[in-house]
């Protein structure tokens, strides 16, 4: 299974499911992340640690660990 985490910088992918519980959850559906909600790579951190997606309008940074926990398409 693919995760949001294999992306590398520039490409796009569509959301299929997010595997993330309680308030990781939240705040992921709060920034607009959806099944069926096409995502955006902008930039990897340094230490590759972290990922910057935009989701729609909404650009946000999250840990690699958290981008494992959404599933994207092939």
């Amino acid at each position: 299974m693919k995760t949001l985490a294999d992306l590398n910088i520039g490409e796009t992918a569509v959301i299929k499911s997010i595997e993330a519980t309680g308030e990781l959850k939240k705040r992921l559906l709060s920034f607009g992340a959806r099944k069926g909600t096409q995502v955006h790579v902008n930039m990897l951190g340094v230490k590759k640690s972290t990922i910057s997606v935009c989701i729609g309008k909404t650009c946000i940074a999250i840990r690699l660990e958290e981008a494992r926990t959404i599933s994207i398409e092939d």
